[in-house]
C-alpha cells in the first residue's frame, strides 16, 4: 500500500503545486497588470492635461502681452479711404532719399485677406543706385505694412554723344517694386 500511496501522494502535491499557481496567482498577477494599466493611462491623461492647461496659460499669457501692443498693431495697417496717409509716406520718403517716385495704388480693386483688404500697388524709384538702394532699405521701416511681391531693377546710365559712358556721371538706375498695401475692412 505504501507504493501506491506514493505516487498518490506525488500526484496530489504536483496538482497542486500547478492548481495553486494557476488557480491563485496567476488571476491576480492578471488583475495586477490591469490595475497598473489602468493606472498608467490615467497618468498619461493627467500629463496631456497638465501639458494643455500649461499650453492655456502660456496663450493667455501671450495674448495678455499682445492686447497691450494692438493699438500700435492697428496702426500698421491703412483705415478705409485714408489711402493718401501711405503716399504721402511714400512721397516724403522718396524726398529724403533723393530719388522721383512714381505710385500707382489701385484702390478699386481690394482683395480680402483675413480682417484686411490687399490693395495692389506699383511702385517706380529713379535716381542714383545709393539713393535708390537708401530708399528701399528706408522703405523697409515704414510704419505701414507692405508686401512686395517683384522687385525689379534697370540701368538706367545715361551715354554722352559718342556713345561712351561718362567717367563722373552717377550710376542711375530704375527700381519697379509690384505689391500690396493692406488696409482695414470697413466694418
Amino acid at each position: 500500500m505504501t507504493i501506491q500511496r506514493v505516487p498518490f501522494l506525488i500526484i496530489v502535491f504536483l496538482v497542486i503545486i500547478v492548481v495553486v499557481p494557476l488557480g491563485i496567482i496567476w488571476p491576480s498577477v492578471k488583475q495586477i497588470r490591469s490595475t497598473s494599466q489602468m493606472i498608467y493611462q490615467e497618468y498619461q491623461f493627467l500629463e496631456d492635461r497638465s501639458q494643455r492647461s500649461k499650453n492655456i496659460k502660456q496663450a493667455k499669457k501671450e495674448y495678455e502681452e499682445l492686447r497691450t501692443h494692438l493699438p500700435a498693431l492697428r496702426a500698421l495697417a491703412i483705415e478705409p479711404n485714408e489711402e493718401l496717409k501711405f503716399i504721402t509716406a511714400v512721397e516724403a520718403l522718396a524726398e529724403a532719399n533723393r530719388v522721383t517716385e512714381k505710385i500707382n495704388l489701385d484702390v478699386d480693386k481690394p482683395r480680402p485677406a483675413g480682417n484686411y483688404n490687399a490693395l495692389p500697388m506699383e511702385l517706380t524709384i529713379s535716381g542714383s543706385y545709393r539713393d535708390v538702394v537708401k530708399y528701399l532699405a528706408a522703405l523697409r521701416n515704414i510704419q505701414i505694412v507692405t508686401t512686395l511681391s517683384n522687385i525689379s531693377l534697370v540701368s538706367g546710365r545715361t551715354t554722352d554723344a559718342l556713345g561712351v559712358i561718362g567717367q563722373n556721371s552717377d550710376i542711375k538706375i530704375e527700381a519697379r517694386l509690384t505689391g500690396v498695401v493692406y488696409e482695414h475692412k470697413n466694418n
